[in-house]
């Protein structure tokens, strides 16, 4: 697995990121879309970074052609802000990349956008809450 790929999905202190980083870019996402349904101005770039994590966490394939693995973390979050399961793995890659796809091409034109930002937000909600560490190692051991 890609450290670079599974550490944009996890906590701790060999991601190289803050522990929120995906959970506050999920919702900044949500946010824009948001701002969308209202009919206020939005800013698109939340919302196209976030679609490009997920693409990025989904993809089988390197571009040099070398094979990757499917970041673990990303399946986590992504079923566990799934109201309805996937029955496969193949089920599971394509609806990651649809709602990267939705995601790149949200408009004022985009009819699921409450879905969306719904997916969103729970996205946001299952990484903040996978990040949450109620006690520090060294602690639990003693």
């Amino acid at each position: 697995m890609s450290t670079a790929l599974y550490s944009e999905w996890t906590c701790g202190p060999d991601s190289g990121f803050s522990d929120t980083r995906v959970s506050r870019l999920a919702l900044e996402a949500a946010n824009q879309i948001d701002e969308l349904i209202k009919g206020r101005s939005f800013n698109v770039r939340p919302i196209l970074e976030f679609a490009e994590l997920i693409n990025t966490s989904f993809a089988l394939n390197s571009e040099n052609g070398a094979k990757n693995f499917v970041d673990s973390g990303a399946v986590a979050l992504f079923l566990q802000a799934s109201d309805d399961q996937p029955k496969n793995f193949p089920e599971l890659l394509s609806r990651a990349t649809n709602l990267a796809t939705e995601l790149k091409n949200t408009s004022t034109k985009s009819t699921n956008l409450q879905r969306l930002r719904d997916f969103c937000l729970a996205i946001s909600s299952a990484a903040r809450s996978f990040c949450e560490v109620p006690y520090e190692p060294e602690e639990a051991l003693m």
